[in-house]
């Protein structure tokens, strides 16, 4: 036991130091390296020492400059924080779009789909004149048949989308090239996060006639391949009026049925093509389909009470639903009344 003892002790005095030498190395290690991330720090053309900002501006430009049309992009947003001055004169707003014209002609899709040149594209839009947004809007629709579909899909990209819609309405060759290029994607955009956004635009601004044939989409791909001339605005009902069998019937229950489910996942109640399509549905469906979806809807009902149509939708859901989902309206209510 003793030699133990004596074995120990002496094994503590030889770790002492060695461990009090690692230390001391791990302490000039990191001396040396606070050395070196002080020598890297960069300078700039005259010498001097740049500041953190002043690093990550350059280390950002440096990004930049690798994208596709980089030059481009850079000497149009230049122009663009000039064209967005509220004191300009038409003259200057003429010269200026001139100018953004013949840097992003040929390149509209591949710029309207970066972050910070996307607002070149919605200015042009903007401050342009019928001839320019009909030459964008061309290049846009005759890169493919779906290309403003597929804009509308993208985060910076749908802006572009929603500022032709705004200013392009009037114009009836710009109305028929935007009904084209949205033809056969509107159940996709009607449940997509970012293309209800450009769909609600649509339904809204575009003229109710050239929007009809949209419209049919939403009941399924039997109506809408097979249209005939629509004299009104078509309805859920409308096409179950005018289907030939049962199976056609329960076809198109179903597909507004499921646009319906996943946009109240997404919770769109508050778009205006959606609460329509709510009460569609709820005119032609049996009670037990009624009760079952008022389950989602009634903690909504503050956002679908704004509207006619919302309206009826809560009128159903109180109407045909449980004693707990009408509580459950009274309490979304709560604070409003």
């Amino acid at each position: 036991q003793k030699s133990n003892y004596h074995c120990q002790s002496n094994c503590k005095h030889i770790l002492l130091p060695i461990m009090g030498e690692k230390s001391k190395r791990k302490s000039s290690e990191k001396d040396s390296s606070k050395v070196a991330k002080k020598s890297k720090t960069t300078v700039d053309s005259t010498g001097e020492e740049l500041s953190s900002s002043a690093q990550k501006r350059q280390l950002k430009k440096e990004r930049q400059s690798h994208r596709r049309h980089a030059e481009t992009v850079t000497e149009a947003k230049v122009l663009w924080n000039k064209l967005r001055v509220k004191s300009n004169t038409p003259d200057d707003t003429k010269e200026l779009m001139e100018q953004v014209m013949s840097l992003i002609r040929g390149k509209v899709n591949e710029i309207a789909l970066q972050h910070d040149a996307s607002r070149v594209i919605q200015a042009a839009v903007q401050f342009g004149n019928e001839d320019q947004r009909k030459e964008l809007l061309k290049e846009i629709c005759a890169e493919s048949a779906a290309g403003l579909a597929e804009l509308s899909k993208i985060q910076y990209a749908h802006f572009c989308c929603l500022k032709f819609i705004k200013y392009c309405a009037r114009d009836q060759e710009c109305v028929k090239m935007m009904i084209k290029g949205f033809k056969g994607s509107i159940p996709k955009l009607a449940v997509h996060s970012v293309g209800s956004r450009v769909l609600e635009s649509i339904f809204l601004n575009l003229p109710a006639k050239a929007t009809m044939a949209l419209k049919q989409e939403l009941y399924g791909p039997h109506f809408s391949l097979f249209v005939q001339d629509l004299k009104s605005t078509p309805t859920l009902k409308s096409n179950l009026d005018s289907a030939t069998s049962e199976t056609q019937k329960e076809a198109a229950i179903k597909f507004v049925k499921d646009i319906l489910s996943k946009g109240m996942t997404k919770s769109f109640f508050g778009y205006t093509y959606f609460q329509d399509l709510l009460a569609e549905f709820m005119e032609v469906a049996d009670a037990d389909e009624i009760r079952t979806m008022a389950s989602s809807i009634v903690d909504h009902s503050i956002h679908l009470l704004s509207t006619r149509t919302g309206t009826r939708v809560v009128a159903a859901c109180a109407a045909y639903g449980t004693p707990k989902d009408r509580k459950r309206i009274c309490k979304s209510l709560k604070g409003y009344t």
